[in-house]
């Protein structure tokens, strides 16, 4: 066996961000802001937003979506973003 040192495209350190919320319980995007980029300054090199531990199954599609666009500016390409699409609905209609 060899011993190669491989990384991944995602980076060494891959942390999954919790979704901030305000007193409304609507998505703080100003702390989300200021959460991605202390992870990023910390070491971070992937940000896993709105998977389980960020709450994705409990955010509606677009919640998500405005998210996303959030770390993404924040970080620029300091990071990579990995997208939660979990969703807990079976059937929609469309």
């Amino acid at each position: 066996m060899s011993n190669q040192n491989t990384e991944s495209p995602f980076g060494r350190l891959i942390t999954a961000m919790v979704t901030p919320f305000d007193s409304q319980g609507n998505v703080d995007h100003e702390q989300a802001t200021r959460m991605s980029k202390h992870l990023v300054e910390t070491g971070t090199t992937a940000i896993v937003v709105t998977g389980t531990t960020g709450e994705g199954p409990s955010l509606s599609e677009d919640e998500k979506l405005n998210l996303y666009t959030t770390i993404i500016k924040s970080i620029g390409d300091s990071a990579k973003v990995i997208a939660g699409t979990t969703n807990p609905q079976y059937a929609r209609k469309y």
